[in-house]
């Protein structure tokens, strides 16, 4: 009995001193985890859209999620997390920022950032997070697939499998329409957003 006691006690020593090293270890690592993914937040920002500074508004959430609704996008599909808005040196608008989570991708939630100028063009899009295919629908953070949709001003994008005709037109990746469909239909939310907080930028 004395040998089964001490070997418990053993156990919860070992198991409390576990505990303590993983909490420090997180508390070391935390901070410097949420650095990092600052940087890469904001290095994705400057990506999409030339600007001096970000800076995250106010959302009228209700409102988003009615236009998105209105424009045939699920808010279980599509989401907008956060938009930045964009400016100059001078302190002038230049455009907005759109974190945007799709959750209809072929591997789950698509996390990417869409700019959009004062003239509502694509300026960018970056991948935040992507979990698709290797080889193809991961085809989707190349640059021969995302700027497809740049220096486009149009009211929502469609893919499509027969070669693109038209500016509102996407080509699909081959093998990998529902990554393309998925990766344009966050980026049309965004789009949709725009309307609803940066429609009156330039009056």
């Amino acid at each position: 009995m004395k040998e089964i006691l001490k070997n418990v006690v053993i156990m919860v020593l070992f198991c409390v001193a576990a505990g303590l090293g993983l909490g420090a270890v997180y508390a070391i690592t935390a901070p410097l985890i949420e650095k990092n993914n600052e940087a890469r937040l904001q290095a994705s920002l400057a990506e999409v859209l030339e600007a001096e500074s970000f800076e995250a508004i106010d959302l009228d959430e209700d409102a988003i999620i009615n236009a998105l609704t209105d424009a045939g996008i699920e808010k279980e599909s599509a989401k907008i997390n956060t938009v930045y808005k964009a400016t100059d040196a001078s302190g002038n608008t230049v455009g907005f920022d759109f974190d945007v989570s799709e959750m209809e991708g072929y591997g789950g939630e698509i996390n990417f950032i869409v700019g959009i100028d004062t003239d509502g063009a694509i300026t960018g899009v970056s991948i935040l997070k992507i979990n698709e295919t290797a080889g193809l629908g991961m085809k989707a953070k190349e640059a021969d697939f995302r700027d497809q949709y740049v220096g486009k001003a149009v009211e929502s994008f469609v893919v499509t499998k027969t070669g693109k005709t038209a500016d509102n037109e996407i080509d699909a990746i081959s093998a990998a329409t529902i990554t393309s469909k998925a990766m344009t239909k966050g980026v049309n939310a965004a789009i949709v957003a725009f309307n609803v907080v940066g429609g009156g930028v330039n009056e």
